[in-house]
């Protein structure tokens, strides 16, 4: 039976989603507005913004409430704290778009400089990843916040386009800098509402791992070969298998180690059915964390559940969860979480490493 702190932390997440949704409807005015000159649709996103302002005071005052009479537990304090940080990150969100509105009332008052190309493709890239963000957030989906993060780079990529063009276009005729300075204020804001999404998805990988990921994420890894070190309790099934297939994935560029608290045995399934991905671990052993390498170790990957999982700190290191159910002792169990496994690993492969 679902506890009455559980519903109303779904509650709390309900109203993020009606926020994101007026704050998207707000911004497809503004371009709109923007790319067909009608300021009638500015005026539709100025009125929204008292309403979001209200939703951002209103969901501010609900956690609080909701702190103060359940007294909860970790993993739903971090949810909470998770919801007041989003909050505040969406309320930022919506006041780029009002600046977006008021930088377009000022460029739609004279001829178009130019076609307006690059700017609509930044919107649309922004709107997805806020979907996206707060899809991770309600569904506790950390490898989508991990891509919504990279993502970034490419509102980053396109800003800097634009205002390689508009630069052009200023220095050719010094009559166009005063609308090109207004389309260079709408990227900017473009690119600072990126930002905030991008915040929100950093959130969400704390809500759902505990780890702080501000100013830990690298977008520009070094060229020097990476170390993961993935952990489970026994260092017997799940940590083994993501040893091989990670070695098998990733190749020479990565230093791979598995460790656990409380080492047993190599399980004989997890030998078996990696060897059906002709990957040979029958000659690994179970080690136990203190045994590893842990110097200059980049990632530290747990594989089982939150409230049983090696708990270590390694300086420098980043700590990513990824929940997956302890396999019972047969072959389709296994295959299941093996394949779950070497889904994680690719989709970790591609959204940290895809540009090395």
């Amino acid at each position: 039976m679902e506890r009455t702190i559980d519903k109303e932390i779904k509650e709390l997440k309900n109203l993020i989603l009606k926020m994101q949704d007026d704050i998207l409807h707000s911004l497809d005015e503004a371009i709109f507005g923007l790319t067909k000159n009608d300021r009638s649709y500015f005026k539709k996103v100025y009125e929204r913004e008292v309403q979001i302002n209200d939703q951002h005071l209103q969901i501010d005052q609900q956690c609080l409430e909701v702190m103060a009479r359940r007294s909860p537990l970790a993993n739903q304090l971090r949810q909470i704290i998770g919801v007041i940080k989003i909050n505040n990150e969406l309320e930022r969100v919506g006041d780029q778009v009002v600046n977006i509105c008021r930088s377009a009332d000022i460029y739609i008052q004279r001829p178009p400089l130019k076609p307006l190309i690059d700017i609509p493709r930044m919107s649309e890239e922004a709107s997805k990843m806020l979907k996206d963000a707060i899809n991770s957030f309600v569904t506790d989906n950390m490898m989508m916040a991990f891509d919504v993060i990279r993502r970034d780079d490419n509102v980053d990529a396109l800003h800097d386009q634009i205002l390689r063009e508009l630069f052009t276009y200023m220095g050719g005729n010094t009559q166009n800098i005063e609308q090109a300075l207004s389309l260079i204020f709408i990227s900017k804001n473009l690119e600072r509402l990126a930002d905030h999404v991008a915040s929100i998805a950093e959130h969400t990988v704390f809500c759902v791992s505990g780890q702080d990921v501000r100013h830990i994420y690298d977008r520009k890894v070094p060229d020097k070969q990476i170390s993961i070190l993935f952990l489970c309790v026994h260092n017997s099934a799940r940590s083994q298998m993501a040893e091989g297939l990670a070695k098998n994935i990733l190749g020479d560029k990565f230093k791979i180690q598995s460790a656990g608290t409380d080492p047993t045995v190599v399980n004989p399934f997890a030998v078996h059915v990696l060897r059906e991905k002709k990957i040979d671990i029958s000659k690994y052993i179970s080690k136990n964390v203190n045994e590893v390498d842990q110097k200059n170790v980049d990632f530290v990957i747990t594989l089982c559940e939150q409230e049983v999982c090696p708990q270590i700190l390694l300086k420098s290191s980043k700590r990513l969860h990824w929940d997956v159910e302890d396999p019972v002792d047969t072959f389709d169990s296994f295959r299941k979480i093996r394949d779950e496994i070497e889904t994680h690993i690719k989709e970790f492969n591609n959204i940290f490493f895809s540009h090395r």
